[in-house]
């Protein structure tokens, strides 16, 4: 990226250490992109169909990229990414790239993750 071009970084998480940990790494990095950050895969597809407080796409930009946990509390990350890859709305959206993490306790195969739409899978031994 040059000159003035930003990325918007959606950041699916529900630990709150790791995003201080990811905010402050892109602060650090100086790579010009604003992280937008959700919870939970409730609000992450609200965020993304631009639904409720998230109707505003000058404040909440459909992403360039998403950063997602596979593991939320009660939630599925894959099921995410398939609700993600047939989402109608978000069909003619192709440029986002989906990086997905997944936790060493709990690895679902690797081919499961690509099966779901993710485009990247962090965390394999």
């Amino acid at each position: 990226m040059s000159g003035d071009t930003r990325c918007d970084i959606l950041f699916i998480e529900d630990d709150s250490d790791d995003i201080f940990l990811f905010k402050r790494a892109f602060q650090r990095s100086r790579i010009p992109c604003d992280v937008h950050v959700v919870n939970s895969v409730e609000e992450a597809e609200a965020y993304l169909t631009g639904a409720g407080a998230y109707a505003d796409r000058e404040k909440f930009p459909v992403p360039d990229v998403i950063v997602t946990d596979l593991a939320f509390r009660g939630e599925s990350g894959l099921e995410f990414l398939n609700w993600l890859h047939y989402e109608v709305h978000l069909q003619n959206t192709n440029r986002i790239e989906v990086i997905s993490q997944r936790p060493s306790c709990s690895q679902p195969p690797r081919e499961q993750n690509f099966q779901h739409g993710g485009h990247r899978a962090h965390g394999d031994s």
